[in-house]
């Protein structure tokens, strides 16, 4: 609380201060600092102050942590009015996410999955490098089925559209607050041929605190580093193929709803 606090009053002197959060659950004890004050100074101050800080945390399992600190948690600040939200999934888009988080004048929170922070990649450096919050990444097109990822997931989803018998499109979300609605929610944007096709299941991102309440897809997929498969042709894929992709709205193993 002490370091979000500092940074919050460096913020509204012109300064822009990033805090590193060793594990995500640890900002559990400085969230008023954070969702209370930094959030809201904008509004409360009628414009007059900006908070431009960030806040970095690792996120995610699979390193022998233990339960504590092996948690995502963006649900923490995903339904929080004034926060921005954002999630690399390489070393390239830590990069640029982090420098446009600190040119941002809003506070931004940054949740680095610990998984990945030992892989290399090249990263573009100065401006070109930087990365706008808000615009996801296709990473991949393709006509069959559209794999929304986020993190960690990026590569899981990568991986699966190598091995599938059908054409996948994957799209790298990068920013939760503000998602990228029209690139993710557009199937034309990932299709390699025939547009027309298809059938889109992505209205129900749109409605993020009914879904959030519920602990929709999204933040579970995170959650339990799962890509989730959010549209599909309908009849493109086989019975045992079909039986491998969750359903959109289906309840995420090994979490409690």
């Amino acid at each position: 609380m002490g370091f979000c606090g500092a940074a919050l009053g460096a913020a509204a002197t012109g300064l822009r201060p990033v805090v590193e959060i060793m594990f995500v659950e640890f900002l559990g004890v400085a969230l008023d600092m954070l969702v209370t004050e930094a959030a809201k100074l904008r509004y409360l101050s009628g414009g007059a102050y900006t908070a431009p800080l960030v806040i970095r945390a690792s996120v995610g399992a699979g390193l022998g942590f233990g339960t504590q600190h092996s948690q995502t948690l963006e649900t923490w600040m995903y339904a929080c009015p004034g926060l921005k939200l954002a999630t690399p999934s390489g070393a390239g888009s830590a990069y640029g996410l982090l420098r446009s988080a600190i040119r941002d004048e809003d506070p931004v929170v940054i949740l680095e999955p610990r998984g990945i922070h030992a892989e290399h990649e090249e990263v573009t450096l100065g401006p070109d490098g930087l990365i706008p919050l808000g615009v996801a990444d296709i990473r991949r097109t393709g006509d069959d089925v559209t794999i929304v990822s986020l993190g960690q997931t990026v590569r899981t989803a990568l991986t699966a559209a190598d091995g599938a018998p059908w054409t996948a499109g994957v799209i790298d979300l990068r920013t939760l607050i503000p998602w990228d609605r029209e690139r993710s929610a557009n199937r034309s944007s990932v299709r390699a041929s025939r547009p027309g096709r298809g059938e889109s299941v992505l209205r129900w991102l749109g409605n993020r605190d009914r879904r959030q309440r519920r602990c929709g897809v999204l933040p579970c997929a995170a959650g339990t580093d799962r890509a989730v498969h959010l549209s599909r042709r309908a009849g493109a894929l086989s019975g045992a193929s079909r039986a491998a992709v969750p359903a959109v709205g289906a309840r995420c193993p090994g979490r409690d709803h």
